[in-house]
């Protein structure tokens, strides 16, 4: 048997050589494997009670984990989404352009009277969004590399 405090080997007397500890026999958890289990089920539930909302532990088949900050995963995830707003909104420069002659109520993406400044200008316009949102997802990139790389190995 094993004592239930600090897992070292007991004697006939129930009493932990090692700590002292005086261990009683429980009904059903005599024979060794049956102790040993519990002893592993105990050190795997406090493994994962360690664990904060903000880790992420990976474990392989030989039972050693990496340990990831998930921080580093949802700033890349909101910088994915970010770059969709300025992709979007350069989009709209580029497609949706109407210049009235009469109604100047109606303009859509117009800014001067002739057509190809208007055209000019919303490339230009284009041009920066699309850029902010590369700039966005390039930075979400680098956090995925960031939050891959910065695992720990733990046993």
């Amino acid at each position: 048997m094993f004592c239930k405090k600090c897992g070292s080997v007991l004697g006939e007397d129930l009493i932990c050589p090692a700590c002292g500890y005086k261990n009683e026999m429980e009904k059903g958890l005599s024979d060794v494997s049956s102790q040993k289990e519990q002893v592993k089920a105990e050190t795997k539930k406090e493994e994962v009670e360690t664990a904060t909302a903000i880790e992420k532990i990976e474990k392989n088949d030989s039972g050693e984990g990496i340990v990831r900050n998930k921080v580093w995963a949802w700033i890349s995830g909101i910088l994915f989404v970010v770059s969709l707003f300025p992709l979007c909104k350069g989009y709209d420069k580029m497609v949706h352009y109407y210049s009235s002659e009469t109604f100047s109520s109606l303009n859509k993406n117009a800014y001067v009277g002739g057509d190809a400044y208007n055209y000019i200008i919303n490339a230009g316009y284009a041009t920066a969004f699309f850029v902010l949102a590369m700039g966005c997802a390039l930075l979400g990139v680098g956090f995925l590399i960031v939050y891959y790389i910065s695992g720990e190995k733990v046993k």
